[in-house]
């Protein structure tokens, strides 16, 4: 089993990220908080999943 390559926009910029980085995130990335310059993955909000 492999594990597929995470996207470029993953990659954190030097200086690490800014409110105005995830601005330029795509549309679609999963739901992120920033966090002392850190993207967080964090789960989807109750609710706004579809089904």
């Amino acid at each position: 089993m492999t594990a597929e390559p995470l996207p470029d926009w993953f990659m954190p910029p030097s200086g690490g990220w800014t409110a105005d980085d995830m601005d330029d995130l795509p549309p679609g990335v999963p739901r992120m908080e920033l966090i002392d310059g850190a993207l967080i993955v964090t789960s989807p909000r109750p609710g706004s999943m579809p089904g």
